[in-house]
């Protein structure tokens, strides 16, 4: 035990100079720590200022925003109205051609009933001259078969009738 305090004694410096140096020692890291501790709060200060100017930054941004939503909202107020006005001006128009429209309807849907009513009275017509023309037709196969008869009965020598009445 004794070798080994012997030989620590060599290596451990003497106990005065030892707080002297801790004493140095605690200086220099009081001094390192009181460094920190400012260049903490700089940075701390840095990052406040700078959070501050942001939010100064976003809050003029938010500002020049609704500036220029207010502008375009002016703008588009004045071509709203500008096609509102036109559109009223087409609607106008397309009541007014709808109007001619149904007044050009009403006209064609009376000529329609007239023509029907002509086409059904033509009708009547052509159907009674069909039936007309049927009994005309078979008076004339009556004269014609009368005519033959007779023609055939003045060749043949027998007397003449008359096939008219006779048929009738």
């Amino acid at each position: 035990m004794k070798a080994i305090e012997t030989v620590m004694s060599k290596f451990t410096p003497p106990t005065h100079a030892r707080e002297t140096s801790m004493t140095e020692d605690d200086h220099y890291y009081q001094i390192q720590s009181e460094r920190s501790r400012v260049l903490s709060e700089k940075d701390t200060l840095e990052k406040d200022d700078v959070a501050s100017e942001k939010e100064d930054a976003l809050s003029n941004l938010r500002a020049l925003r609704r500036e220029v939503d207010d502008r375009r909202n002016e703008k588009a107020d004045v071509m709203m109205r500008t096609e509102i006005e036109r559109l009223r001006t087409d609607l106008q128009k397309s009541e007014d051609n709808l109007g001619e429209a149904e007044t050009e309807v009403d006209k064609q849907a009376k000529l329609i009933a007239d023509y029907t009513k002509k086409i059904e009275e033509l009708q009547r017509k052509a159907d009674e001259a069909a039936k007309l023309k049927d009994k005309l037709d078979e008076y004339v196969v009556h004269l014609l078969i009368c005519r033959l008869l007779t023609t055939a009965a003045s060749d043949t020598g027998m007397p003449p009738t008359n096939y008219r009445k006779q048929k009738m």
